[in-house]
C-alpha cells in the first residue's frame, strides 16, 4: 500500500511538472504520424482503390456518407440494366440508377387490374425475367407499392398498395424460388406520388411497383 502511494506521489509531481505546451506538442506528433503513416500507405495500394479509400477519408471528414463503387460493380449494374430493358418489359418500365439503389419503376396495366392486387397472368413473363436476373446477384431488393388518391370502394388505398408489393415478393419467392430474406415490402398507397393526381393519365402514372435493388450496404 505505501509502495503504491510513493508512486502515485511521483506520478503526481511529475505530471505537474510537465509544461502544457509539452503535452499539446506531443499529441500533434502523434497525430502528424499516423497522417503521413495513411498517405504512404495510400501510395502504395492500386489506384481505384486509393481513390475510394481517399474519398472515405474525405467524406468522414466532412459527415457526409459513402458508397464506393468498384469497376465491376459498374460493369455489372449496365449487364442487368441490359437484361432488364428488353423483351416484355420494354415500354412498360423505366429505370433510374441512383447513388444507393437501382430503380426499376413498372407501370399499373403489366401488372394488375385496377383497384386489385391480384397479379395478372399476363404479367409473370415479365416477372419471371426479373426474377432470372436477381437471382444472379445477392443484392437486398426492396418493392414499394403506390396509387393514386381515387377512395377504393372496399379496404383503403395504403391496404392496396402494400398487398400488391407483398404479391410481388410472394411470386418471387414461391414461384421463381429466391430467398424471402433479401427483401422488403412497402405500401405508400397514394402518399409518394410522382406527377399531381390531377388528371386520368397522372393517375395512371402514379399507379406503380417500384422494384429497388439496393446497390450497397451503407
Amino acid at each position: 500500500m505505501a509502495q503504491q502511494k510513493r508512486e502515485y506521489s511521483f506520478y503526481k509531481r511529475n505530471v505537474h511538472k510537465t509544461p502544457l505546451w509539452m503535452l499539446i506538442y506531443s499529441d500533434m506528433m502523434t497525430n502528424l504520424t499516423l497522417f503521413f503513416m495513411l498517405a504512404f500507405a495510400l501510395t502504395r495500394i492500386e489506384k481505384n482503390l486509393a481513390e475510394d479509400l481517399s474519398q472515405v477519408i474525405k467524406n468522414k471528414i466532412s459527415g457526409q456518407q459513402t458508397i464506393v463503387a468498384s469497376e465491376k460493380a459498374k460493369i455489372k449494374e449496365k449487364e442487368l440494366i441490359d437484361q432488364l430493358n428488353g423483351g416484355v418489359l420494354r415500354g412498360n418500365a423505366d429505370f433510374e440508377i441512383k447513388e444507393r439503389e437501382i430503380k426499376l419503376t413498372l407501370k399499373e396495366p403489366i401488372l394488375f387490374e385496377v383497384g386489385s392486387a391480384e397479379i395478372l397472368p399476363s404479367s409473370r413473363e415479365a416477372l419471371s425475367k426479373i426474377a432470372l436476373v436477381l437471382s444472379e446477384i445477392t443484392n437486398t431488393v426492396v418493392v414499394e407499392g403506390h396509387t393514386d388518391d381515387l377512395p377504393m370502394r372496399k379496404g383503403s388505398n395504403w391496404e392496396l398498395s402494400l398487398a400488391r408489393a407483398v404479391n410481388i415478393v410472394d411470386f418471387f419467392v414461391n414461384v421463381e424460388g429466391l430467398s424471402r430474406s433479401r427483401f422488403m415490402t412497402i405500401g405508400y398507397g397514394e402518399y409518394k406520388p410522382i406527377v399531381p393526381n390531377d388528371s386520368n393519365e397522372n393517375r395512371a402514372r402514379n399507379r406503380r411497383i417500384e422494384i429497388n435493388i439496393i446497390r450497397y450496404e451503407q
